[in-house]
């Protein structure tokens, strides 16, 4: 009677469900990961991208919300904090017994990097692009179901937010102070996140706080070799 009506409440019902299926995946990862054509060992782990994570997600089970736009932004903004050590075992999905979602985003850490010149772990076109310019991102928009127009709206919205949000995100952090002023124009919005985007970019002039805003935009002389590089897209 106990075991019955423990089981008979829903939080505690979907979290057996839920366990279940965690098991029963184990199991079948234990499998694939004998088998180089259909799952991707330690070492081979590097080489796993965003499509790879996108189609192991549809493969396994229906989605309650196409994943694709959500993991896009994911990628713009680990571009905008400097987040190069992003990798497949950051993306997760949860399961309520029917449907597949993405959880909350999680292990976002700005890197450490020098100068403007970066790479991602985590690749994110069809050839494993890893360049971290938001204008190379871009001509992948359709592998994540997006058009270019779509895709650059996405980027923009997230440049912007992380510039909008910093001030308070800090506050809430309780980042020390010698260590804000380090962040903005460093590993938050680095300059060569928005290099070669055509338009107007949100960024830093240096310093903290509203008054070190501005917006920038991009050297004439690019425009044409950027929007040769955001025509050129990814099916």
């Amino acid at each position: 009677m106990a075991k019955r009506s423990l089981l008979s409440c829903p939080v505690v019902r979907d979290a057996v469900l839920v366990l279940g299926q965690l098991v029963r995946e184990a199991r079948v990862a234990r499998r694939w990961t004998r088998d180089g054509r259909t799952g991707e060992k330690e070492q081979r782990a590097r080489y796993v991208t965003s499509p790879d994570v996108l189609a192991v997600l549809r493969r396994h089970g229906p989605t309650r919300a196409d994943p694709s736009p959500e993991l896009f932004a994911r990628i713009a903004f680990a571009k905008a904090i400097s987040n190069s050590d992003d990798h497949a075992r950051n993306h997760a999905a949860f399961w309520d017994g029917h449907h597949r979602s993405l959880i909350p985003a999680y292990d976002l850490a700005p890197g450490n990097r020098s100068g403007e010149t970066a790479s991602q772990a985590l690749g994110y076109g069809r050839s494993g692009e890893r360049r971290v310019p938001a204008a190379a991102l871009l001509p992948t928009a359709p592998v994540c179901g997006l058009d270019l127009r779509e895709g650059r709206a996405v980027v923009e919205r997230i440049l912007g937010a992380v510039l909008d949000g910093f001030d308070d995100a800090v506050e809430q952090a309780r980042v020390p102070e010698r260590d804000r002023s380090r962040l903005p124009g460093h590993l938050v919005l680095n300059p060569g996140v928005p290099h070669d985007l055509t338009g107007v970019v949100t960024g830093w002039t240096g310093g903290v706080g509203p008054a070190s805003r501005t917006t920038r935009r991009a050297d004439p002389r690019q425009g044409a070799r950027s929007a040769s590089a955001e025509g050129r897209v990814q099916e």
